[in-house]
């Protein structure tokens, strides 16, 4: 069954807020549900017949790999890409913005907590809260890694922003804009 996060709509071409849309170099994707970042890795180390063991786990691979997954799928399914694994930019630079709306926290649904502020305005703010942007956008260029570049060193323009989501139903979302960078 696909999480939220995984939901990916088409968008039209007078409606940039909704999902999806490619213009010859350009595609634009809008991810429904809570952000993700890349969490710092987990060493584990344990005995085993009286030898250390270690181990590295990331804790965001299967997130990462879910992601990818759907990405590829809507981008074959949506863009006439028909490769298995691809790069829509093999050896070009590319230039990504990313755009990482947080669900408000439930003291913003209070109405008494507001004390008559208009949530739309309460919201529509930049966000401060954790995860820190890098990692929510280093979770999206792993992402993107073999799909879209061919390797993360491709982008030369990184364009960032992390907001409160300020429209209904609030579930929060990621906003990705990839264009060829001349």
């Amino acid at each position: 069954m696909q999480q939220p996060n995984e939901v990916i709509e088409l968008l039209s071409d007078t409606d940039t807020e909704a999902g999806a849309n490619s213009t010859g170099n350009s595609y634009h994707l809008i991810i429904h549900g809570k952000p993700r970042s890349m969490p710092r890795p987990t060493f584990m180390s344990w005995t085993k017949k009286d030898k250390l063991m270690q181990r590295v786990v990331n804790a965001a691979k299967p997130h990462l790999e879910t992601f990818r997954g759907t990405v590829l799928t809507m981008l074959q399914q949506n863009y006439s890409i028909t490769n298995g694994i691809l790069s829509l930019f093999p050896t070009q630079t590319v230039s990504l913005q990313l755009t990482f709306c947080r669900r408000p926290p439930n003291s913003f649904f209070q109405a008494k907590k507001r004390n008559g502020k208009d949530l739309r305005k309460m919201i529509n703010e930049p966000d401060k809260m954790k995860p820190d942007i890098d990692n929510l956008a280093k979770f999206v260029m792993d992402a993107l890694t073999g799909i879209v570049y061919t390797d993360d060193s491709q982008v030369t323009e990184l364009v960032l922003r992390k907001l409160i989501d300020n429209k209904d139903p609030y579930e929060g979302k990621t906003i990705i804009s990839i264009k060829l960078h001349t």
